[in-house]
């Protein structure tokens, strides 16, 4: 064979190869002229400098639901398009600024006083107060009482000395949020152009995916991009509304028993139900504790509190939540307990909070894979 031949029958090997010495090289070369390059800093410019795109994409997935919403059953009968994406667009957005002013003019300080009043509260406490008010407010003797006040006194020193500083660090990034309001203004910009053209840009990105990769694996990533987004936007709605509720009759209740700073505690509530599963426990066990501290003079009431959180979080698991979420994630409560605790070893609430969507695309996944193996095999479904 003639090299004209040769190299004309291996054209392809040779782009291959050609390409991956080119990135041989460009990696060396990086690699020799950042020895000194600080990982870790070089993530966080990149990150701050695409926060605006990163808080974008993440409003206007949130967003997106209301949206196809309002153009559903508000806007229905508008035939032309742009006019019905447009009053969509303008009413969504409408309703989230009514939020944030009320977010704004009345929850935040509300939030803000509860921890401060938390933390001054704390800063002054001491063991042997605890003690004292034991002793002075519930009947039961002495011994038991000294048992209880050598078990908690470690676990509550500790959390006495730390409560401060995060109460603090949460005060501080409660007033210090104008840092971040450039970045959530221009964010707002870029998710109305991206709800605006989602059709275009869904179109172009399934262009680029058959552009770039094989025709059966660009196939096969867009399936799995739209199983994975149903997934999420199912979930992440349901439990978004399902919390609110579940943060709203609480609030109900705890106001008509007069409970201790009665919006932060329901806000406690709403944000750890997030959390599926373990949230309920996560959230009571602080709620509990506030309202046995601040009110010690009337035990009672943080017993109806913790009776209240409990039938609250039955009626959430047993009639609410299947009603709004229904089967969106299609995993079995083990599944469920698994992802939480995977998730939440490796990225923390974070994690607990997202583990679940995520295994259960990837669980939906592989379960596809078996099945369409097992045909291969077999020939038979099941």
């Amino acid at each position: 064979m003639d090299s004209k031949n040769f190299f004309k029958n291996n054209k392809r090997y040779f782009k291959f190869s050609i390409c991956l010495i080119l990135v041989a090289i460009v990696t060396i070369v990086f690699f020799r002229s950042s020895s000194n390059l600080d990982i870790t800093l070089v993530y966080k410019e990149a990150r701050d400098i695409l926060s605006p795109f990163i808080y974008g994409i993440g409003i206007a997935y949130i967003l997106n639901s209301n949206l196809k919403f309002l153009e559903a059953s508000v806007f229905k009968n508008i035939k032309k398009k742009n006019i019905k994406r447009g009053l969509s667009i303008t009413t969504t957005y409408v309703l989230l600024f009514s939020f944030l002013i009320w977010l704004i003019s009345y929850l935040l300080p509300e939030i803000r006083n509860s921890l401060f009043d938390v933390s001054e509260y704390f800063k002054n406490f001491d063991i042997n107060s605890f003690d004292k008010m034991i002793k002075e407010n519930i009947p039961i003797d002495n011994k038991t009482i000294e048992e209880i006040t050598v078990y908690m006194q470690d676990i509550l020193a500790k959390f006495l000395k730390e409560f401060p500083n995060y109460a603090k660090k949460i005060l501080s990034s409660t007033i210090n949020i104008a840092s971040v309001i450039l970045n959530v203004i221009l964010g707002i910009v870029i998710s109305i152009y991206i709800l605006f053209d989602k059709e275009n840009i869904a179109k172009r990105s399934r262009k680029i995916t058959f552009a770039i990769l094989p025709k059966k694996t660009a196939i096969s990533l867009i399936n799995f991009c739209k199983e994975s987004n149903s997934t999420f936007e199912k979930f992440f709605v349901g439990k978004i509304i399902d919390s609110t509720i579940i943060g709203l009759i609480f609030f109900a209740g705890a106001s008509l028993l007069k409970a201790p700073f009665a919006v932060l505690l329901s806000i406690i509530i709403a944000v750890t139900n997030m959390i599926p599963f373990f949230g309920p426990f996560i959230g009571a066990i602080p709620t509990v504790f506030i309202t046995l501290m601040f009110d010690i003079s009337n035990p009672l009431k943080a017993v109806w509190i913790t009776i209240f959180i409990l039938l609250l979080q039955q009626f959430d698991g047993n009639i609410l939540g299947p009603k709004i979420l229904g089967d969106s994630i299609g995993v079995k409560p083990i599944g469920i307990i698994f992802a939480i605790i995977v998730g939440g070893a490796i990225f923390g609430p974070a994690g607990m909070f997202f583990g679940v969507p995520i295994f259960a695309v990837i669980f939906s996944t592989f379960n596809k894979f078996i099945d369409k193996k097992y045909f291969e095999k077999y020939g038979e479904k099941n």
